[in-house]
């Protein structure tokens, strides 16, 4: 495989493993909670670090 090849298959699994962790965002708005501010810190905090690793894997990774 070219390193071109190899290249574009890291970026097509890193895309495929963003939209994952991009979806199980949406589980915090359908388990039961019990402190919802607690739930909305949690999700900002969830939400900021998978936006923060999306930003180093298209701007500052290998296959960027």
């Amino acid at each position: 495989m070219k390193q071109k090849e190899r290249i574009a298959m890291q970026a097509i699994l890193a895309e495929e493993a963003i939209a994952k962790l991009m979806a199980v965002s949406r589980l915090y708005g359908v388990e039961e909670i019990h402190d919802e501010e607690q739930a909305k810190a949690d999700y900002e905090i969830w939400r900021k670090k998978v936006e923060e690793f999306r930003d180093w894997v298209w701007h500052e990774s290998p296959i960027a």
